[in-house]
């Protein structure tokens, strides 16, 4: 028998969009709830810059090396300082930096990240309400069944919330509801972008 795994991502910002890409690079159904309505429902913030052991090992695990370095800026490593007389105290060129972390837009960066996934997998202008193991609830009051969800939408978000245990500590969260940090690159597929990625598993046997 066949045993399909689903995973569930709550939020879609760039950390949510990039496992998403991974997991579907790999042949794993992924379904990202996010909030905003669209990709270009709000301003994106500033820019990043992308270094070669994190954000780009990430895109190179989702396949979207070549795009990526499309829209990059290696100026944007360029380095001065001015004093407050306006005098040069400190300058360094983007090749003198070394080239490992050139500058991203994250609005272009998340629009290839979207382009990127089939139609489907990012669900937007969905808010969840409630999260419990392989579970999830939302303000329409549809329910989705998942084998893994993941809170993707920071800190302090309703995943997060709803995944603690106050009186316990992470170690001994039963996997059903768990805190675990997020899998680094090199030991597992999916890339490390937020300091911490919240977990709900289902517990196993059940539905």
């Amino acid at each position: 028998m066949t045993t399909t795994t689903h995973v569930t991502i709550v939020g879609g910002g760039l950390g949510g969009l990039t496992l998403a890409r991974v997991l579907h690079t790999r042949g794993i159904a992924a379904t990202v709830c996010e909030l905003d309505a669209s990709p270009a429902a709000r301003d994106q913030g500033g820019t990043l810059d992308l270094c070669e052991e994190s954000g780009q090992h990430a895109l190179a695990e989702a396949g979207l090396t070549e795009r990526f370095h499309a829209i990059a800026r290696d100026e944007g490593e360029a380095l001065r300082i001015l004093d407050k007389h306006g005098v040069v105290r400190f300058e360094e060129t983007a090749d003198a930096s070394g080239g490992t972390r050139p500058e991203v837009d994250r609005g272009a960066l998340k629009r290839i990240l979207v382009e990127s996934l089939p139609d489907g997998v990012v669900r937007w202008g969905t808010k969840v309400t409630a999260v419990a193991a392989g579970r999830l609830t939302l303000d329409t009051g549809e329910v989705l069944e998942s084998d893994l969800v993941v809170g993707a939408d920071g800190p302090g978000r309703r995943s997060g919330r709803c995944c603690r245990t106050p009186s316990r500590s992470t170690r001994d969260c039963p996997s059903s509801r768990l805190i675990c940090p997020m899998w680094t690159p090199r030991t597992r597929p999916w890339p490390r972008w937020s300091a911490r990625a919240r977990c709900s598993r289902r517990p196993t046997g059940k539905a």
